[in-house]
């Protein structure tokens, strides 16, 4: 195992914005791989600050400076692929930006949120617990971090006032509890769901007094009547709606939970855009002879296993959307994904639903307009596979997709395919250099290209492909 990693800080300026050594400490070796986001001590005054490995090695750069331990691993779900690192510094050489602003370009804002300060519970040494245990303040603290192993220091002052600060100190001395830092991860939004744990019919007697089982106050058989009447066994309830629906508070569903009558559950909430729409239009597409044309050589293209870009020109009405349509209807039959590309201006409901009633839940939609909830929860479906079809502005270029078939550029010309902020990249110099990666093929149709697109087409770079009729 690798005792040393080199670290691309997030937050640097171009003219330091190097690979740093740290010294990996012996209980996070196992854990460390390449592209996961790790908190270090950075500088004289050793602030902690969030960077990304991107190498691992046995010794480091310069064997006479001492290097500093790594302080903590981030979460594993936000770690970057391969092909993420490799994009990174192509963005880095080919733009002048910084890491830090190519890793803010692929993930979202609130994946990366602020550091905490936490505290983390360390043992039970009973020689030092014993001198402490005078002071009721310190051992309260004490108990409250051993209870729930990791607090933060926000949840501590808040729980327990000014002496919050003197009583850790004197906690992290005597060695019982150690600082460390972690990402606040807020992003995530989560839905109490409430059950029955016994029966309806049971549920409905206790209600009643049959029971004996004895309730405390009617509004507990009344919450307990309503749950019954209008769950099934196995089935759940936001508790929100429970307790408005039978005008009850949080305390007495918890006199019911202690009884184990009822159970409580958390879960994320999905706040994806594509869940408005409904997978209504699945039916086969009839093209014409010259889109039946263009399609199978775009098809060939695709099924190549080598990297090839294409220009679909087609003058407006010749039907380049319905060939788009088809061929990703076949790169998803090769189990593949698919990003489309659109401009700003294009990116309306009506758009949308083309893709999101033909592909339903596999749809995925990123663009500007985004919060940074549903930016979050668009990121997380991707990644973990449950989107194959990404749609949007040209920030959907760096989707984080695993297998990636296809790369739409429609209405290729348009200037809003330029970003004019750090880093300063070109829509189709990114979905070249994926499709590369891949070996899969980009596509930009258009029916007024862009001179250097044309050119490349005329001169064979690219695969011309005419639609000549409305």
């Amino acid at each position: 195992m690798s005792q040393y990693a080199s670290v691309h800080l997030l937050d640097t300026p171009y003219c330091i914005d190097n690979a740093f050594d740290y010294y990996i400490p012996t209980d996070l070796r196992r854990d460390i791989l390449c592209g996961d986001f790790v908190t270090v001590p950075f500088g004289t005054a050793n602030r902690h600050k969030i960077g990304v490995v991107t190498a691992l090695k046995d010794e480091p750069e310069d064997k006479n400076i001492k290097c500093k331990p790594i302080a903590s691993v981030c979460d594993k779900r936000m770690s970057l692929s391969e092909e993420a690192q490799k994009l990174c510094f192509f963005l880095k050489e080919q733009t002048l930006c910084t890491v830090g602003d190519a890793v803010r370009a692929m993930v979202p804002a609130s994946v990366l949120s602020r550091l905490e300060e936490v505290f983390v519970f360390c043992n039970d040494d009973e020689q030092n617990t014993k001198k402490l245990k005078s002071d009721k303040v310190i051992s309260t603290i004490l108990e409250y971090i051993k209870s729930r192993e990791v607090v933060s220091l926000d949840a501590l002052k808040t729980k327990f006032g000014p002496a919050t600060e003197p009583s850790l100190k004197k906690l992290i001395e005597a060695e019982l509890i150690k600082r460390d830092f972690a990402l606040k991860n807020s992003s995530e939004k989560f839905e109490e769901l409430c059950s029955l744990v016994v029966s309806r019919e049971r549920a409905m007697d206790i209600a009643a007094g049959n029971d004996k089982l004895k309730l405390r106050s009617a509004k507990h058989a009344e919450i307990l009547n309503y749950m019954a009447d209008v769950l099934d066994d196995g089935e759940e309830i936001p508790t929100k709606q429970l307790l408005g629906a039978t005008e009850s508070n949080r305390a007495q569903l918890s006199a019911l939970c202690a009884k184990g009558l009822v159970a409580l559950r958390k879960q994320t909430v999905d706040r994806s855009l594509t869940r408005s729409y409904s997978k209504n239009n699945t039916a086969a597409l009839t093209l014409s002879e010259e889109q039946q044309n263009a399609f199978e050589k775009l098809c060939e293209l695709s099924d190549s296993g080598e990297p090839h870009g294409a220009l679909l020109h087609g003058v407006t009405g010749s039907g380049k959307t319905s060939v788009m349509l088809a061929l990703i209807d076949h790169v998803l039959k090769k189990g593949r994904s698919v990003i489309v590309l659109l401009p700003e201006i294009a990116l309306t409901p009506q758009s949308l639903e083309i893709f999101c009633s033909r592909y339903g839940d596999s749809v995925a939609v990123i663009h500007s307009g985004l919060s940074a909830g549903e930016r979050f929860d668009t990121h997380k479906r991707i990644k973990s596979g449950l989107a194959n079809v990404i749609v949007g502005t040209r920030s959907a270029v760096f989707a984080p997709v695993s297998d990636l078939g296809l790369i739409i550029i429609d209405e290729e010309q348009e200037h809003t395919y330029k970003s004019d902020m750090n880093p300063k990249y070109h829509t189709r110099d990114v979905a070249r250099f994926r499709c590369a990666y891949h070996s899969s093929l980009m596509l930009l149709a258009s029916a007024t290209p862009s001179f250097e697109s044309y050119k490349k087409a005329i001169d064979g770079k690219y695969t011309l492909v005419e639609l000549k009729h409305r």
